[in-house]
C-alpha cells in the first residue's frame, strides 16, 4: 500500500513538526555540511549544504517517505533523469547517494529568486516573459531530445 503525497490532519502535521525538529538538530548528511534549509516540497526538503567548500543544493527524500516504493524509485528515477541532461537552462546534478535509508541528490546551486517569488514582486514586460519563456523552451527542447528522458506525446 502507497501512502497518499497529501497527507492531511494531525497525523500528517506531527509528522511535519517531527521532522522540522530533526532538521534542526542534524548538522550533516553522507559528506555534506547542511547549512539552511531552502525549500520543502511534497516529499523532500532542499538544504543549501557545502562539500569541500563548494555550496550545492541538497535535496532530501523526507523521512516519512523512504518506506515508501513508489516514492523512493521516483526520486532515484529523478537523479537518473537529471543525470542524462546537461543544458544551461537545467539544474545540474552533481551527486546522489543514500546515507543509510536516507535519499538524496546534490544539485547546482541557482542564486537568486524562484520565478515564483520573482512574479510574485512584480510584473514582467512582455519582452521579459518572451525570454523566460524562451529558456524553458530549449530546456524542455534539449530534455525532449535525450533518449529516454520526455515521452513524445501520441499523435
Amino acid at each position: 500500500m502507497t501512502a497518499n503525497y497529501n497527507t492531511i490532519g494531525a497525523a500528517g502535521k506531527c509528522n511535519r513538526i517531527v521532522e522540522f525538529l530533526y532538521w534542526a538538530l542534524v548538522d550533516r548528511i553522507g559528506p555534506f555540511e547542511i547549512i539552511a534549509r531552502v525549500g520543502r516540497g511534497a516529499v523532500a526538503t532542499v538544504f543549501r549544504a557545502r562539500r569541500d567548500g563548494r555550496e550545492v543544493a541538497l535535496k532530501v527524500l523526507d523521512d516519512s517517505w523512504i518506506r515508501d516504493a513508489v516514492v523512493t524509485k521516483r526520486f532515484r528515477n529523478e537523479a537518473d533523469v537529471l543525470r542524462l541532461l546537461d543544458h544551461p537552462n537545467i539544474v545540474r546534478l552533481l551527486e546522489a547517494g543514500e546515507e543509510g535509508e536516507r535519499l538524496y541528490m546534490a544539485l547546482e546551486l541557482i542564486g537568486g529568486p524562484t520565478l515564483e517569488k520573482a512574479i510574485r514582486r512584480r510584473a514582467f514586460t512582455h519582452r521579459e516573459s518572451a525570454a523566460i519563456a524562451s529558456h524553458v523552451a530549449r530546456a524542455l527542447a534539449h530534455a525532449r531530445g535525450c533518449r529516454g528522458v520526455i515521452p513524445k506525446p501520441p499523435i
